[in-house]
């Protein structure tokens, strides 16, 4: 009985010291692990969460975007004509415009991050054009005739201008004015992003 005895204490002793020194080590390490894993998808996750709010100020610091403008310079004839053609006036009239190109609500991109915040898919709005102005004084008179009988008035001038600015926009759409500014958005959007931390960025432009 006494023998039995200091075998079970004996074994006792082996089975706490190997709880001891194997198993509590280990749990303690597991444990520790989970925990540090835990910690660090928290940190990410804030990590992300900072990086996507960061990116979204930045990009909607601008109200819109302008990545093209086109400068032109034109000419308009305005003729008139009364009496059976015997009383005719006319006016010749240079003029420069601008021609804003970009994305009009910067609010509408989106960015989507991935998890490790490495990669980034990010939405834009195609282009339009944002404004078609005329320079008021680059208005040049080149040549006119009078007449009392058929007045050429300062809204007849405008009016064609504003016809032949019509015309401008629409070739600078047929000509693919709007796609080469869309590629221009995705090449900044692209560089902003990547310029915060961003590995990856691919760009795609919803239309």
């Amino acid at each position: 009985m006494a023998s039995e005895k200091k075998g079970k204490k004996g074994s006792g002793k082996v089975i706490w010291w190997i709880v001891r020194k194997i198993v509590f080590p280990v749990l303690l390490v597991a444990a520790l692990a989970t925990g540090g894993w835990y910690a660090w998808k928290m940190l990410s996750a804030r990590h992300v969460q900072k990086l996507h709010t960061t990116l979204e100020t930045q990009v909607q610091k601008v109200a819109e975007l302008t990545v093209l403008k086109n400068t032109f310079t034109d000419v308009v004839s305005i003729k008139a004509s009364r009496i059976g053609g015997l009383a005719k006036a006319y006016s010749i009239v240079k003029y420069r415009g601008i021609i804003r190109v970009g994305i009009a609500d910067v609010t509408k991109i989106t960015i989507e991050l991935s998890e490790d915040g490495k990669s980034a898919v990010v939405h834009v709005p195609a282009s339009v054009i944002l404004g078609n102005d005329i320079e008021s004084e680059s208005l040049e008179v080149f040549d006119e005739k009078k007449s009392v009988f058929v007045p050429i008035g300062t809204q007849e001038i405008f009016d064609e201008i504003k016809l032949d600015m019509q015309e401008n926009e629409s070739r600078i759409k047929a000509q693919g004015g709007l796609l080469d500014a869309d590629v221009q958005v995705r090449a900044l959007v692209e560089s902003m992003v990547k310029t915060a931390g961003v590995e990856q960025v691919k760009v795609l432009t919803m239309y």
